[in-house]
């Protein structure tokens, strides 16, 4: 079964979005994150979108001039 939650994916620049796969306890770190910084993480209009693939997430960021999903990444996998 597949299923997309849809938060926001442009942000107007033109720019795709960026995506990684991640796994179920990936996620669920990245869902924390995102709960953990939400004043920043809206209030930049940062957005994303997930995808179920498989048993993994694919999780596509917003280009923004804030935060990359690599930079996330690091931060959840220290």
């Amino acid at each position: 079964m597949n299923y997309i939650f849809e938060r926001m994916q442009h942000d107007g620049s033109g720019r795709e979005p960026e995506s990684e796969l991640l796994t179920r306890t990936e996620y669920r770190d990245f869902l924390n994150y995102v709960d953990k910084n939400y004043d920043e993480f809206y209030g930049c209009k940062v957005g994303y979108s997930v995808t179920k693939v498989g048993e993994n997430f694919e999780v596509k960021l917003t280009s923004n001039e804030f935060i990359t999903l690599k930079d996330i990444l690091l931060d959840i996998r220290k």
